[in-house]
């Protein structure tokens, strides 16, 4: 009978009844979903998410106590038994909805009591195998179909969200499947004469996996399939760079291969690289995978001895199993006495009913979920610092409500917002079992343009699987139409690098029932409802420890100082310590202390590594500016001292006191600028050398001239004049007065003499740098009355 799965074991097995329960759909393909019923699982808790997990990959199998006992904790407890008890008895509860519980025990194990056919990794490997199957009979197009429909089983990475757990590898080895079915398609349409339409897809792959040989061989076909001979040795020779700077390795025999081939002209067809192979051999196998779960059900990559294949067709099959019949798979796996098999799926569309055939008498057909969508990006392996935002972030997506909860991760380039994003994103997936979308709005890039709503709407749409023949034409419509097609739905939605309020508001869904999360370098105080996370450079415990894991823990050990003090140099900023930390990395030799060198030297010149350079990153805040803000900012690094406010400001550039203040608020919603204390601002140091740097390509010698002399000037007005109140001096008062200078705004009035005090004191640090300044100007005079005015409150400067 289609459907069935035929296991013979000498263990014992309860009756057929409590074997299985109807109606289970379970989904490994991206992020961990179990339904009952047509019902989702809520699994709450980590432990508890774990164990369902594990059960999953190795469904219908015993997993032994142990097994779980290593999955669900690093170091167990003493009391591990009984927690484990524990776990089990809320995953039951949480799975219930059937005549008994679906997590049942067996000797020193559990099982999770579902058919392999319930679990879509074993169906995927089973349409992989029927597609190669298929290929090897000479049926290509009818393979390529076959891979197509397996693939639509993925919603996202293998087990989305439980990737830093013991099941990693297991994830990774499915993960890796996954790859090799797409690599084995992919070559199958281009051999079809399929190149132009697959160029796209692959340059997203190559640059998603650039370390993968056989994708950019395979991308290297395609455009010389194209006749885009150049850009297919251009890609050759950017992967050769890559991984000389990166591994220290040359290209494979794959690469090699496809190079020679272009430079000799021959046809696509003729280009074999991994690509073809991997259609018939796959490369991973679950159960023997190193440290990964025991699942003796999957299928090791579509193993041909797990299948009675069929020679051919004997006749036209009808019915749900007509394609993967036609490829010549036989629906009834043949198995050895005590192994386990996965049965072929009835049909592997989602939307039609999967015919899920149960333990007893009587062949139940399920109605198949809803496709889910999952297109996170993948999550660092191991995450840095960051606890107390991480922890607030999910918190708050717990919180539910009449509208979605929207939080906004703001921050200066480089400080991290996106990982930190797509981690708590990973974190929070099953929670939101119905989807996740990401988009990338290119906000602040240097290459591209701001994604318009209307196109992030479109590429939303389209990922949430409309019909693009169905989108609408205009902005509100398909802003109307994405927010209908949410409704309802438990999802999380990560909008990554927004420009502005203006550019995420129709990108917003309109229940409560979703998570959004935007990223932008730009606060977003406009943005009805949502919650602000701004986000700062990281504590010196936590940039020493990112420092420390890129170049190796026992080469940070050997000295602890210098890697204290190249953190410091870095800004305490994740994206320059990752570039520093990477140079010195690739630089055996080096001793930790020859960065720091470097980077008190020369640090914006050391800060680059490839594509990243950490001034060029910064400054593409800057180019987003209006001129008025661009000015001020390459400006702002002629103040020599460690903050400033806005009178400060006014005399630097010589605007009004209000226009200076308005253009002041555009750098701190830019994120350029830093307030610590009300009313006072300063860059970051990192900052601060990129504004000096637009300063000495696109400022005047003239303009920075007189820019100095005004801020001297300023500062010893001030001076004179907060002395004077302090000391109730009206001789002062007259010397201020008196004082020569270029004209500028009055400096900051203090109220009395405790007023006066406070605002000497807080710019005391500024007087001795600009005293400084002055000398180093030729401006004695000015140093001299700085001097003078302070000595008598503050000693010599």
């Amino acid at each position: 009978m289609r459907g069935t799965v035929s296991v013979h074991t000498e263990q014992s097995r309860p009756p057929a009844n409590q074997r299985y329960q109807p109606e289970v759909d379970v989904r490994i393909l991206g992020p961990l979903r179990i339904a009952v019923g047509g019902r989702t699982a809520r699994l709450r808790g980590d432990r508890v998410t774990r164990l369902a997990a594990l059960l999953s990959v190795s469904a219908d199998a015993v997993v032994p106590f142990d097994r779980i006992v290593d999955v669900l904790w690093d170091d167990p407890p003493e009391s591990a038994r009984q927690q484990v008890h524990n776990v089990v008895g809320t995953l039951r509860r949480a799975l219930a909805g059937g005549p008994g519980p679906l997590v049942v025990t067996e000797g020193s194990g559990y099982r999770l009591a579902v058919p392999q056919s319930a679990v879509d990794a074993y169906r995927f490997q089973a349409a992989a195998h029927g597609a190669r199957q298929a290929l090897a009979e000479g049926r290509p197009r009818h393979a390529l179909d076959i891979f197509t429909k397996g693939l639509t089983l993925w919603r996202g990475p293998a087990l989305a969200g439980l990737r830093d757990s013991r099941l990693a590898n297991t994830a990774a080895v499915l993960d890796e499947q996954r790859l090799d079915a797409i690599e084995a398609a992919t070559d199958i349409r281009l051999r079809l004469g399929e190149a132009g339409a697959i160029l796209g897809e692959l340059s997203a792959l190559v640059a998603e996996h650039p370390f993968r040989e056989s994708l950019r061989a395979l991308l290297m076909r395609a455009l010389h399939a194209a006749g885009r001979q150049a850009d297919a040795l251009a890609v050759y020779e950017a992967g050769r760079r890559m991984l000389a700077d990166e591994l220290g390795l040359d290209p494979g025999p794959q690469l090699r291969r496809a190079h020679d081939a272009v430079l000799r002209g021959e046809t696509a067809g003729a280009l074999a690289v991994a690509g073809a192979a991997s259609a018939m051999e796959p490369t991973a196998e679950i159960a023997g995978a190193p440290g990964t779960t025991a699942a003796p059900g999957l299928v090791s990559g579509g193993s041909v001895s797990a299948f009675e294949l069929n020679g051919s067709a004997a006749a036209e099959p009808d019915g749900p199993d007509a394609d993967l019949a036609g490829a010549g798979l036989s629906a009834t796996p043949h198995v050895e006495a005590g192994s386990r098999a996965a049965a072929m799926p009835d049909v592997l569309e989602a939307e039609q009913p999967i015919a899920t055939r149960t333990r007893g008498p009587v062949a139940q057909t399920v109605p198949a979920p809803r496709i889910d969508r999952s297109f996170l990006p993948r999550d660092i392996g191991e995450f840095v610092g960051r606890r107390q935002q991480t922890e607030a972030l999910i918190e708050q997506a717990g919180i539910g409500g009449p509208a979605p909860q929207v939080a906004v991760i703001d921050g200066m380039g480089g400080v991290g917002k996106s990982a930190l994003a797509v981690h708590v994103a990973h974190r929070l997936v099953p929670q939101f079992p119905d989807g996740h979308y990401f988009i990338d709005l290119s906000g602040f890039c240097a290459v591209t343009e701001p994604l318009e709503p209307a196109q992030a709407l479109e590429a939303l749409l389209r990922a949430s699987g409309l019909d693009p023949e169905s989108l609408p034409e205009g902005m509100d419509e398909r802003s109307a139409l994405w927010r209908a097609r949410l409704a309802g739905r438990r999802v999380l939605v990560l909008l990554d690098n927004a420009r502005d309020a203006a550019q995420v508001r129709p990108l917003l869904p309109g229940t409560g029932e979703a998570f959004v999360l935007i990223t932008s370098r730009r606060r977003m105080p406009s943005l009805e409802g949502a919650v602000a996370v701004p986000l700062d450079v990281m504590r010196a415990d936590s940039a020493i420890a990112l420092f420390s894991r890129i170049i190796g823990p026992e080469r940070a050990a050997v000295e602890p100082e210098a890697v204290a003090s190249a953190v410091e140099l870095c800004g305490h900023l994740p994206l320059a310590i990752q570039v520093a930390a990477a140079r010195l990395r690739d630089r055996a030799t080096w001793p930790v202390e020859r960065v720091a060198e470097q980077l008190s030297r020369h640090r914006t010149r050391f800060l680059v590594a490839g594509d990243r350079d950490v001034t060029a990153i910064l400054a593409w805040s800057y180019h987003l500016l209006p001129a008025p803000g661009k000015r001020l900012f390459r400006l702002l690094s002629v103040h020599p001292g460690p903050d400033f406010d806005a009178h400060t400001a006014s005399a630097l550039t010589g605007m009004p006191l209000p226009e200076t203040e308005a253009v002041l608020e555009q750098l701190f919603e830019a994120n350029l600028l830093q307030e610590r204390v009300p009313g006072r601002y300063h860059l970051h140091d990192l900052v601060h050398d990129c504004a000096a740097e637009l300063q000495n390509s696109h400022g005047e010698a003239v303009e920075q001239a007189l820019a100095e002399e005004r801020l001297i000037d300023y500062h010893v007005r001030a001076a004179l004049a907060w002395c004077a109140v302090l000391a109730s001096d009206r001789a002062a008062q007259a010397s201020q007065n008196s004082y020569p200078g270029i004209d500028a705004d009055p400096v900051q009035r203090a109220k009395d003499p405790a007023h006066a005090l406070r605002l000497l004191e807080a710019n005391l640090g500024n007087f001795v740098a600009v005293r400084r300044l002055a000398v180093a100007s030729g401006r004695s005079q000015a140093a001299d009355e700085l001097a003078k005015a302070l000595a008598p409150h503050f000693g010599q400067l």
